[in-house]
């Protein structure tokens, strides 16, 4: 079952294959200008909201995924700057861009291939 998608990048849950987000959090806030006035307070304006950005974590388990591969289908979407639908949930957030990635090797197998991958990602909206 598809849970959600960052470009070709698919989320999905099934018996086959358990590729999916956790601890989303998304941020956004409004922006002011201020003004000064002489001999007064200073006066704001709104100016608008800032660019959204999203953030979450994948965990990538051998047995359940290709950890090393889907690790690399994130970096590759970094590396090209190319904005990309972002659909979580059935919703589509609209395009947005990664802008970070950490990348945690939890456990590594007797050939040093990682098992498990944690990756933590930063997405920020693209207009």
């Amino acid at each position: 079952m598809q849970v959600g998608s960052f470009g070709t990048i698919v989320f999905s849950c099934s018996d086959k294959e358990v590729m999916t987000f956790k601890d989303l959090s998304r941020t956004r806030t409004a922006e002011f200008a201020e003004h000064p006035v002489l001999e007064k307070k200073s006066r704001l304006q709104f100016t608008g909201v800032s660019l959204e950005e999203i953030s979450f974590s994948v965990l990538l388990m051998a047995g359940l995924t290709d950890p090393e591969d889907r690790a690399i289908g994130f970096w590759t979407a970094q590396e090209s700057g190319e904005p990309r639908n972002l659909i979580l949930g059935g919703r589509n957030y609209g395009k947005f861009v990664v802008t970070n990635i950490t990348e945690g090797h939890k456990h590594n197998g007797p050939d040093g291939k990682p098992l498990c991958i944690e990756l933590e990602l930063s997405l920020k909206e693209y207009n």
